[in-house]
């Protein structure tokens, strides 16, 4: 499985949050699994900061032609929305609300993820595992530093399971910075990790 992040105007959708969220990304709230029209429409008019959604090589419902990235969680291969319409909707909605929203999209093959660079190349971003993040912070800070004038930030996600050296996670985020830091983690890892205050988790 490959992940990769894509924002869509975030400094601008932070720049709208309340002051407390701007302070701490980890609190930053998710919609997971949206992959259909209607689910997309329902999380674009919640409070919801970031929406998270699968995509897989398959076909819009009902339509023939060559394997394009749509929306959906294996073994599902069919969808009503497709990878391109699901970011113009999120571009659209950006472009008219002051309360915008962010992206993590969930590539689920090597072949989606190919197909897709046309479609994410002006969006993209890259995260990093919780895992792998609490042994890399020296490379993780040098890569902040590099991008700083992109007023770049972090990511870091886990899966229920993920070993991770929680004290090392930990100095990371606050060394970083949690205004900088978003987190996508299970509830007892996010536990763990002591932030103050409520760090975001997985539904």
């Amino acid at each position: 499985m490959l992940q990769l992040v894509i924002t869509l105007a975030l400094a601008a959708t932070m720049a709208q949050c309340e002051e407390e969220v701007m302070k701490n990304l980890t609190t930053v709230t998710w919609a997971h699994a949206v992959n259909d029209k209607a689910y997309l429409e329902k999380a674009l008019a919640s409070d919801v900061s970031m929406l998270e959604a699968d995509i897989v090589l398959g076909h819009i419902t009902g339509k023939d032609g060559p394997p394009i990235p749509v929306m959906a969680h294996p073994p599902a291969t069919t969808s009503d929305l497709s990878l391109s319409e699901f970011l113009s909707t999120v571009k659209q909605h950006n472009n008219l609300n002051s309360k915008q929203k962010g992206v993590k999209l969930d590539f689920k093959s090597i072949e989606a993820f190919e197909k897709a660079q046309p479609i994410i190349a002006p969006y993209s971003k890259p995260e990093v595992r919780a895992g792998i993040a609490s042994n890399s912070q020296p490379v993780l800070l040098d890569l902040l530093r590099e991008t700083a004038y992109l007023n770049s930030s972090m990511t870091v996600w886990s899966s229920e399971g993920d070993f991770v050296e929680v004290d090392r996670l930990r100095a990371l985020l606050l060394t970083v910075g949690l205004e900088r830091s978003y987190l996508d983690v299970p509830k007892d890892l996010a536990d763990r990790l002591h932030l103050p205050p409520a760090a975001n988790v997985k539904n």
